[in-house]
């Protein structure tokens, strides 16, 4: 009994490290697609920076993402995830507006902005 015991616990420590390599890849890999959206942003011809310009953006349908900070106001965070939502439009919290506001090549913070399609 003892020595199944020792190849239980080397199999379920096996599986536990492999299970927490891949979510740390799924993780790596996902921050990796969002930092690579993040750099269109950039480009002024790919993406348009405010509220209203993005509710009318959303409005009209002409993004493929809108990003939002995590550490705008609450009162625009929920009327951009509204107006997303009732349009259908996938959005994404970014970490902070500063972090928005320097991918989208601006010398201020940025609680939205939107790629254009």
């Amino acid at each position: 009994m003892l020595q199944a015991e020792k190849q239980l616990k080397k199999w379920l420590t096996h599986h536990m490290l492999n299970d927490r390599i891949h979510k740390h890849v799924k993780i790596v890999l996902l921050y990796e697609e969002m930092v690579k959206k993040m750099n269109d942003l950039a480009d002024p011809d790919k993406r348009i920076v405010g509220l209203k310009q993005v509710l009318r953006g959303v409005k009209d349908d002409i993004f493929q993402k809108i990003f939002i900070a995590s550490d705008a106001d609450e009162v625009i965070r929920l009327k951009i995830v509204s107006a997303c939502s009732e349009k259908g439009m996938e959005f994404e919290e970014v970490f902070s507006m500063l972090e928005l506001g320097n991918a989208c090549a601006i010398d201020v913070g940025a609680a939205t902005a939107g790629l254009l399609k």
